[in-house]
């Protein structure tokens, strides 16, 4: 078995945005337990209003591609707006779903429900992180 450092999720930020109240809370459980500042969001809108409250200091967001109103794509195209930077991981229930924007650009991909070592590697991964 391989095993990875935590150590780079130390004081980290990161945005969970879904409109899945139990997919957010085992994100954030997973992630409060190595030292990241977990902020989530339910919307698009109401991500968007937290990411400006942060001033756009986000590290990576976890962005759920099926979404009522806003969906993960508009989401995204807004949050690169606000702070090019951030490192955005899409994730979706969905195989098979296609990613029809060439004008945003996700880090990485989930598939829900995922494993925390997934979600591990694909911050990793985001974040330009050895394993």
């Amino acid at each position: 078995m391989v095993t990875m450092d935590m150590a780079f999720l130390q004081g980290k930020r990161g945005l969970l945005i879904d409109d899945d109240d139990a997919m957010r809370l085992m994100s954030r459980m997973m992630l409060d337990k190595h030292g990241v500042e977990v902020f989530d969001a339910n919307s698009g809108q109401a991500a968007l209003t937290l990411l400006q409250e942060q001033g756009g200091r986000i590290d990576f967001v976890l962005q759920d591609l099926s979404m009522p109103g806003m969906n993960g794509i508009e989401c995204a195209r807004e949050i690169q707006k606000i702070n090019a930077d951030i490192q955005i991981i899409l994730v979706t229930g969905h195989a098979e779903d296609r990613i029809p924007a060439d004008d945003v650009h996700f880090s990485s991909y989930l598939l829900k429900p995922y494993l925390s070592s997934a979600l591990y590697i694909a911050i990793a991964e985001a974040l330009g992180q050895n394993r």
